[in-house]
């Protein structure tokens, strides 16, 4: 099992830091049935390596982006 935060280049640093992520998320949203979060579940192929299995452009290049959008 993986998991990771992806940041947008512009994110403060500190964001890094779970903790302090979700306490801004929490704060931020004003909605009492807002969505906070989106899990990701995925298969792969047992051939894949971890290394690729891992494949970290995926967030830059797809839920990150929609990230950078709404942050």
């Amino acid at each position: 099992m993986h998991s990771e935060i992806a940041l947008p280049p512009n994110a403060p640093k500190e964001y890094a830091d779970r903790a302090i992520l979700w306490n801004a998320v929490e704060l931020a949203e004003k909605r009492q049935d807002a969505q906070l979060a989106r899990m990701l579940k995925a298969s792969l192929p047992n051939e894949w390596s971890y290394e690729l299995a891992e494949a970290p452009s995926y967030g830059k290049r797809g839920m990150g982006s929609e990230t950078e959008k709404s942050v």
